[in-house]
């Protein structure tokens, strides 16, 4: 034992406080971000579980509507066949003289033109001056029509991937902030042990203190800047 430690037993004690009180001011910041780190990952999980949600409901319903408004169509364009065959056997019947399978066959391809109205009426694509088609030549546009049911739908993926992304970010934060705590408890240990033993082990034991709460502070910067 140094002479020098046994005259001056409180030597480096002040270091050692010191230290102490650094550490627990950082334990305390630490804890709030680890705190913080938390309930925002929380926050991303209850908005990913939601968008997802919302997502399944939006497919169900785009799904749902798009199978009336293309039956609708499919409806419209069969009854239109109908109606054009029968319009077209009719004057067959009227070239060869067959005044009542004429006029029978005139009634059925009114009748099919009467029920093609009706679900061009109904029909969305039919309807709608966005996808309407500008002439009875043309189809309507079926492609921006699934483009615009769908894009609702995309938007909620988007959204849930994102809140999903920072859920994932977040959670990883806190799980790194629960390491630095970790950390530090083990720089509060060797603050401990530096107190109660010879000043000349106290500096040894302060010394890997300090590199102990050097390494907590450029982590908890690191994950602060990034």
């Amino acid at each position: 034992m140094n002479k020098s430690d046994i005259s001056n037993p409180e030597r480096g004690k002040t270091l050692v406080l010191v230290l102490t009180l650094l550490n627990t001011v950082l334990i305390a910041a630490v804890s709030a971000l680890q705190v913080d780190a938390t309930i925002r990952a929380n926050q991303a999980n209850r908005d990913s579980q939601y968008d997802a949600v919302q997502f399944t409901g939006s497919l169900i319903q785009a799904g749902a509507r798009s199978d009336y408004d293309l039956n609708t169509y499919s409806i419209l364009l069969t009854n239109t066949q109908e109606a054009l065959v029968a319009e077209y056997t009719a004057m067959q019947r009227q070239n060869a003289n067959d005044q009542q399978g004429f006029e029978a066959l005139t009634l059925e391809s009114q009748i099919y033109q009467a029920r093609a109205d009706r679900a061009g009426s109904l029909s969305f694509l039919m309807t709608d001056p966005a996808y309407a088609p500008a002439s009875d030549q043309e189809s309507p546009n079926i492609t921006a029509y699934l483009s615009d049911l769908n894009s609702y739908s995309l938007e909620l993926v988007q959204k849930q991937n994102d809140a999903s992304d920072a859920y994932h970010r977040w959670n990883n934060k806190s799980d790194s902030y629960v390491a630095v705590l970790t950390m530090l408890a083990i720089a509060f240990f060797l603050l401990g042990v530096a107190q109660m033993v010879q000043p000349s082990v106290r500096l040894l034991f302060s010394s890997f203190a300090i590199c102990v709460i050097s390494i907590g502070i450029l982590w908890t910067l690191i994950l602060l800047i990034f």
